[in-house]
């Protein structure tokens, strides 16, 4: 167990926790065999009910370790409760509105320098193009795409564990924190929002972040097919498997929407997209319930792989797919079963079947079903 104090620190508090407890009628703790998570818990409690101290040496309790003030009397030892890794549900939430808030005002031109968001949004971009080439070279490898899909996340693992910019992931943060400016109760556990967190706060963000997402993933794009192809100077057969996989991926993400054409095709690419982002909204949200690396990376893990293997869409993903489908001259692929497919495919396609109607199912699908409904389960609190 960790030490937050040194030695004789621990000694003094150790002490007057047994006065404490003598003055409440309690035994004292060297007659009772308690663990070292009581000892420290108990330990927490003498702290808090003891006089004030010098506020040049006071020390002050984590918020995850704090239980709320109608749940608190004089007389009780579990006043404070360790919890280790794992952050409850509501604190998460209070975390969640925060960041959020933050998010937007790190974009704020008059309070911030957006362009640091910008490049940050440009290394998550560049992540996630190395998470989708690989899932597509173990597909060309002869990898099945449920197995595939199960090394998508760690893209996803790197943008979060090195705390970049993902716009999917603001598109539930920020209206959490729009909401708590106008319908939060700021009580004493989770302090409102400023009033600088505004809609065009929230839209602004969307945009640098979104869009540096995009340089990103057209960065990766081109030095991953100027090393491959050589700038377009090698024979194709050293890259057919990978180029099939991916026009292969084009199909599905483009043609076939654009082949059931109309409102069907359309809203069908936006449905898909709000599925994608209420699970990827919801792996940011579970890896902020976990203060351990191991504990975000089975936090984004399992949701992610799943959106993946399901076949749903994601915008900054397909701004590195799509794109990729042109510059590799995507024409036609051979499915696993030998049959091959052949069809146009233009920038027009990409944004009118794809691009614009997901965008639009992400942004809907974390506003709402991530960030609308947790706020609404725990909105009494905020």
């Amino acid at each position: 167990h960790h030490r937050t104090f040194s030695y004789s620190s621990f000694t003094i508090i150790k002490h007057s926790m047994y006065q404490k407890l003598s003055d409440q009628g309690g035994r004292p703790l060297n007659n009772r065999n308690d663990s070292n998570i009581e000892l420290e818990a108990n330990t927490a409690t003498a702290i808090r009910t003891s006089s004030k101290p010098d506020n040049n040496n006071e020390h002050k309790i984590p918020l995850y370790a704090q239980t709320s003030s109608s749940q608190t009397n004089e007389s009780s030892l579990s006043s404070f409760t360790l919890t280790g890794d794992h952050i409850t549900p509501l604190q998460t939430v209070q975390i969640a509105i925060q960041t959020g808030y933050k998010k937007a005002l790190s974009t704020s031109f008059k309070k911030s320098k957006p362009l640091k968001v910008f490049l940050s949004a440009m290394l998550s971009g560049s992540y996630l193009g190395f998470a989708i080439s690989v899932t597509m070279q173990a597909q060309a490898y002869g990898w099945d795409k449920v197995s595939a899909a199960l090394l998508f996340p760690f893209g996803f693992l790197l943008l979060i564990l090195s705390g970049n910019s993902l716009a999917t992931g603001n598109f539930a943060l920020l209206p959490m924190a729009l909401l708590n400016r106008y319908i939060g109760s700021g009580s004493e556990s989770s302090k409102k929002v400023g009033g600088d967190m505004t809609c065009s706060a929230l839209l602004i963000n969307w945009f640098i972040v979104y869009f540096g997402n995009f340089a990103g993933t057209l960065l990766c794009l081109f030095i991953l097919w100027g090393g491959m192809t050589h700038f377009g100077q090698r024979d194709e057969d050293g890259y057919s498997a990978f180029k099939n996989a991916l026009c292969g991926v084009v199909y599905g993400k483009v043609i076939t929407y654009r082949t059931t054409g109309g409102g069907a095709g359309w809203f069908a690419a936006l449905f898909n997209g709000m599925l994608a982002n209420w699970l990827v909204t919801l792996a940011v949200i579970l890896s902020i319930s976990s203060k351990s690396t191991i504990g975000k990376v089975i936090s984004v893990y399992l949701p992610i792989s799943i959106f993946v293997a399901l076949g749903f869409e994601h915008a900054i993903v397909n701004l590195f797919v799509l794109p990729g489908g042109l510059l590799y001259k995507c024409d036609s692929y051979v499915n696993s079963y030998g049959d091959e497919h052949t069809f146009d495919y233009g920038f027009g396609d990409w944004w009118a079947w794809n691009q614009i109607p997901v965008t639009l199912g992400n942004i809907i699908g974390g506003a709402t079903l991530t960030g609308l409904m947790y706020y609404a389960i725990y909105s009494h609190k905020l």
